[in-house]
């Protein structure tokens, strides 16, 4: 048999099998580090990383002065949110009703008074995939909706609104 040593009497081919073990199993242990570390973003970020869950400050500017413009479970509607923090809702074929609008800083949400009911519970908005969304209020899924600068409780002829 004809083996050959390194000068510390190692064969080379001990040495191979050991280095080629020692770089296969480096490249699964990166590979399960960048795994681990992907799986801890997902956690952290939540599983949908395009989803963002506003703040009260965020809610807050981007409503007041603004019109809401979506469809909440079967209607149309428009909703104004006045600096002042009065709202008035605009639904298709129905009478406006107007009421009061805050946000909670407490639970990061937008709340709404109504005669006929009160303060309701709040929504939460997310922006998903650049798309605003209203959640909760007995919406079975987040509720899409886009913004218009000031109020445009009618929708105007020749405007993109």
């Amino acid at each position: 048999m004809n083996e050959q040593f390194d000068s510390n009497g190692v064969t080379l081919e001990l040495m191979a099998f050991v280095y080629g073990h020692l770089f296969f199993s480096r490249d699964i242990a990166l590979k399960a580090i960048a795994s681990a570390l992907l799986g801890l973003f997902v956690v952290v970020t939540g599983a949908d990383a395009g989803e963002k869950t506003l703040s009260a400050e965020e809610i807050s500017a981007l409503l007041s002065g603004n019109t809401a413009i979506g469809r909440w479970i079967d209607h149309n509607y428009r909703q104004y949110f006045d600096a002042s923090g009065s709202t008035i809702y605009a639904q298709e074929n129905a009478r406006s009703a107007v009421g009061r609008w805050r946000v909670n800083a407490g639970t990061n949400q937008y709340e709404s008074w109504w005669e006929q009911s009160g303060w309701g519970s709040g929504y939460t908005v997310i922006v998903r995939e650049g798309v605003y969304h209203w959640v909760g209020g007995g919406a079975a899924k987040p509720q899409a909706f886009t913004l218009v600068e000031g109020q445009k409780l009618v929708a105007g002829r020749n405007t993109r609104d």
